[in-house]
């Protein structure tokens, strides 16, 4: 799929806004509001076989525990503490 850049942007944000809106009037925890949108033989649940199968959920914790590691990091930076 070619999407321009504006269009990619608009379709990314109405994507998780849709989500958060769902998660919100829902008051249910991610896991469970995917099991009832992604239905057997949905679309989404085609899709978020496609996800797991690519490894995002491994992907994500990997780029969230770099994200904590060099924040860790630049806290003790700014406090003058030793790396450890």
């Amino acid at each position: 799929m070619d999407f321009d850049d504006a269009t990619a942007s608009q379709l990314v944000f109405e994507t998780f806004h849709g989500t958060l809106s769902l998660l919100e009037a829902s008051g249910r925890v991610p896991s469970a509001l995917l099991r009832e949108i992604a239905s057997p033989g949905s679309a989404t649940e085609r899709a978020v076989a496609v996800l797991g199968r690519a490894g995002l959920a491994e992907h994500a914790e990997c780029a969230m525990r770099a994200a904590i590691c060099r924040a860790e990091e630049l806290h003790g930076a700014i406090l003058g503490t030793p790396e450890s």
